[in-house]
């Protein structure tokens, strides 16, 4: 593990992998990465309308009286299906909370076998609270779409010659034909922290790896920073031989935080991305029903550095890469719980990775592309 400042350099990438552990698990071979086909940047994904989102408020003793989970930092309710359309009035002068979120979001994480009734588990910031009613009506949660506009990167398609990665692996009894879990979402944040460059020619990547049950099949959790000072945020999927975007936001100048939900549901990847600066929601999905992959099996954290050659100064750090929790048979739980360290790669010029469970058990990860002293 490298102490202080670390350089990094080529097309380097740092991994850190988590799997549960189970049996002889160290038998068991960290995953590779499929071949990348081209760099470049994605479209901006254009936000979800206001009709796409839930706008439900519920008084705050109304909805600790019903909340169904022990944890605190967790909220598990239930409720009639139909508030997705015509959610209930509030009543005035008491205090409230307020759920704004992707009504397909919801149908992902519903665990109720009642058509009429929607049960789901949230982390409790995904409330917003008010001490009235009143409070709510004075925000600005308009459908700001026809607004839409991004800056054009001038950075489309580029051919790099030299790559550096580091990858660390978290394994869940990947190869295991009874797995004691079921992993098939994930909870978290992106933080692309910070990006200075003094003319270097250079793409990379800080990633989430999720590989999946199906060889082959993967999602990725990207924060990209491109040479032209464009740092995107995006979700991709890898299906075989076949790669795309799911979805994407524009971060560049402003580097805020991204929040994310993945879901797999009966060979259908969704990826839900939330803006925490704006709020504004954005998604994709992948249909995957002809071979799709069914649990997450190993979690990996990878700095990737794509040039030609180094010789100007530059950095780029994102920390934290979060994964908070994970849906584990149907039960937000956190990741500690079915992830396990697994290994990690050499050390590389350029890139950085480094991971770990906090306290609470959620995974973190911090990754770092740097030349500091050209």
């Amino acid at each position: 593990m490298r102490v202080g400042e670390v350089c990094l350099v080529a097309l380097l990438v740092a991994v850190i992998s988590i799997v549960p552990v189970s049996g002889d698990n160290k038998e068991l071979t960290p995953p590779q990465h499929p071949p990348r086909h081209e760099i470049k940047v994605p479209e901006s994904t254009p936000p979800l309308n206001e009709s796409e989102l839930t706008h439900i408020i519920l008084s705050q003793s109304w909805l600790f009286k019903n909340d169904q989970n022990k944890d605190p930092n967790l909220i598990r309710v239930s409720f009639p299906t139909s508030w997705l359309e015509n959610p209930p009035k509030a009543v005035e002068n008491k205090s409230v909370a307020f759920l704004r979120v992707p009504k397909e979001l919801l149908k992902s994480l519903d665990t109720s076998d009642d058509p009429k009734t929607i049960t789901v588990t949230l982390p409790i910031d995904e409330f917003e609270f008010y001490s009235d009613i009143s409070e709510i009506e004075k925000l600005d949660h308009k459908n700001r779409n026809e607004n839409f506009l991004r800056s054009p990167s001038t950075t489309s398609t580029k051919s790099y010659s030299n790559s550096n990665q580091e990858r660390i692996f978290y394994a869940c009894e990947p190869f295991s034909g009874n797995p004691t879990h079921v992993v098939t979402g994930l909870i978290g944040y992106i933080d692309p922290y910070s990006y200075s460059n003094n003319g270097q020619d250079f793409t990379t990547y800080h990633e989430r790896e999720v590989y999946l049950d199906h060889e082959g099949d993967l999602l990725e959790l990207i924060s990209a920073f491109y040479p032209d000072g464009v740092v995107k945020v995006w979700v991709s999927y890898f299906d075989g031989p076949n790669s795309d975007n799911l979805v994407s936001v524009d971060v560049t100048g402003t580097l805020q935080a991204v929040k994310y939900y993945l879901t797999i549901d009966d060979g259908i990847y969704r990826a839900y991305l939330k803006d925490t600066s704006s709020g504004e929601w954005y998604s994709g999905s992948y249909d995957d029903s002809d071979d799709p992959g069914t649990r997450i099996t190993w979690l990996v954290g990878s700095t990737e550095i794509y040039y030609n050659s180094i010789s100007k100064s530059f950095r780029t750090v994102t920390y934290p890469i979060t994964t908070d929790y994970i849906d584990d048979k149907g039960s937000m739980v956190r990741p500690d719980t079915a992830f396990t360290y697994w290994d990690r790669t050499p050390n590389e010029p350029y890139v950085y990775v480094d991971g770990w469970f906090d306290a609470e058990g959620k995974l973190i990860t911090k990754h770092i592309s740097a030349n500091t002293q050209p």
